[in-house]
């Protein structure tokens, strides 16, 4: 459970050094304290999982610099002006401005870190994810105009309000927007067409089993019939999929039931998927988007703020929804993967996204097959890319990290860092079998693993023959072990499911 007690003294603690970093990065300073705030609210709702987090002051500093890369990104088309009362008080600072804006963007964060916070060289190269090292030359200066940044006052209760609205205005805006205009578009690629549906109720489900527990796990997972999520345990047959939404969970079934279930275990049912077929949801944007089967195969797109359909389009038959990040659902079907967005006051149309072999998109990041044996990831902000061995491609969150398979779907699980390429240690023995792996936001990943013990001399495992047991691993840098916690030990079985 989150102790947001402790979370408020954390932040209030690295405020002024956030503060001091923010400004140096170039964000505008009365823009600041609002970037810092995203970026503690990122940590409110990475707080129950601290424990396996690692270095907090590693992955606090993570998250800002994920905060300043999302500022820059919305604001870049924009000159900001600074107010004049809030930029470091510093009569070198228009000249070390300058200087910063001409470094690479990795540099001039190495810089900012070594001088803004008190950062070890180690945590550095972890928050940026490279040994990246700023100009030597500009650290003198750079302390000086650290400590001349006027600091903003932390309130604790303005950042938990600002998450509670930020997460309602944004899942409310989307169904506001579907809303504006029963708009059709016709796509001739693919024979697109897009229109809101508002649809009536839907059916009422058979009654299950439902009990208040919590959860060993800090992940939703199914085994033997039984979905276990933060504080409730339901029983569902066949359950094939599950993903966490704010206040509950969407899951669909072995007959293609898409449901969504609250914190209490009341379920509702969305709609009906092929059993084969695959939904996304993003508790970030609230939207859960899968492709429904009732009648004519059809993209659906439901707020889960508005508690409805918000959105429909036409698709052809054996399209699957791919991803939802930033607003966008990833969709691919036999004419290739397509992406819809809202733009400027309606819909876009469907584009085409190219190249083709689109597996995943999170983060600005976006996975690509392009070969049997290669996947392709591509940040889709800055257009720079690494390739890395292997068969199919997760990306965690924050798009970080990319998670694949060597030698074919069911290979070894690797884990690369998604910015430079390098391998990152999974947590896992090599002759780990692992069933199951998701990556989390903040350098996590989550197996269902099994491991054989033929020779306990080898040392301890993490589990022994004929078990499966579900891992979380705090995911190292490139070269270092990661560390791990065993959560569940349980006996094999044919019927278990790790949320997405």
């Amino acid at each position: 459970m989150r102790d947001d007690g402790d979370l408020a003294a954390y932040a209030a603690a690295r405020w002024p050094s956030m503060m001091r970093t923010l400004v140096l990065l170039g964000v505008a300073p009365h823009r600041a304290p609002y970037v810092g705030q995203g970026a503690v609210a990122r940590l409110r709702d990475d707080w129950r999982h601290r424990d396996e987090l690692g270095d907090l002051d590693t992955h606090a500093f993570r998250v800002l610099l994920d905060a300043w890369r999302r500022d820059a990104a919305e604001t870049q088309a924009a000159a900001v002006e600074a107010a004049p009362d809030l930029v470091p008080d510093d009569p070198d600072w228009p000249a070390l401005r300058r200087l910063l804006d001409d470094l690479p963007a990795q540099e001039r964060a190495a810089a900012v870190l070594g001088a803004a916070t008190d950062l070890s060289e180690d945590q550095v190269e972890a928050v940026l994810g490279s040994a990246t090292r700023g100009p030597h030359d500009l650290h003198e200066r750079l302390v000086r105009a650290a400590s001349a940044v006027p600091l903003p006052g932390f309130s604790y209760d303005d950042v938990v309000a600002r998450h509670l609205a930020e997460r309602r205005e944004g899942r409310a805006r989307t169904a506001r927007r579907a809303a504006v205009v029963a708009l059709v578009v016709a796509v001739v690629a693919g024979g697109w067409t897009w229109w809101a549906n508002r649809p009536g109720p839907a059916p009422a489900l058979p009654d299950v089993a439902v009990q208040q527990r919590d959860n060993p796990a800090p992940v939703g997972w199914y085994y033997d019939g039984t979905l276990r999520l933060d504080v409730v345990a339901l029983g569902i047959d066949d359950l094939q999929s599950v993903v966490r939404v704010p206040r509950g969970a969407v899951y669909a079934d072995g007959a293609g039931e898409v449901v969504i279930v609250d914190s209490d275990g009341h379920r509702t049912r969305l709609g009906k998927q092929a059993s084969d077929g695959a939904f996304a949801a993003s508790a970030q944007d609230g939207l859960v988007a899968w492709v429904d089967v009732t009648g004519d195969p059809e993209l659906r797109v439901y707020d889960l703020a508005e508690g409805k359909r918000v959105a429909s389009a036409s698709v052809a038959k054996g399209t699957r929804v791919l991803a939802i990040d930033d607003g966008r659902v990833y969709v691919a079907g036999s004419d290739g993967a397509f992406v819809l967005e809202w733009e400027g006051g309606s819909w876009s149309v469907l584009a085409r996204v190219s190249p083709d072999g689109l597996l995943d998109v999170a983060g600005y990041a976006a996975a690509y097959q392009s070969d049997p044996q290669t996947v392709d990831v591509v940040h889709l902000q800055s257009a720079l890319g690494v390739s890395v061995p292997g068969t199919g491609a997760q990306l965690a969150p924050d798009g970080a990290h990319v998670l694949t398979r060597r030698g074919g779907p069911d290979g070894p699980v690797r884990i690369y860092n998604a910015f430079t390429g390098e391998p990152v240690d999974t947590g896992l023995a090599p002759s780990a079998e692992v069933y199951a792996a998701r990556l989390d936001g903040g350098a996590l990943a989550t197996y269902v693993v099994e491991l054989a013990q033929a020779d306990p001399v080898d040392g301890p495992r993490l589990s022994n023959s004929g078990s499966l047991q579900l891992v979380t691993c705090a995911l190292g840098r490139a070269g270092r072990a990661s560390t791990c916690t065993v959560h569940l030990t349980l006996p094999a079985s044919t019927s278990w499911v790790l949320e997405q």
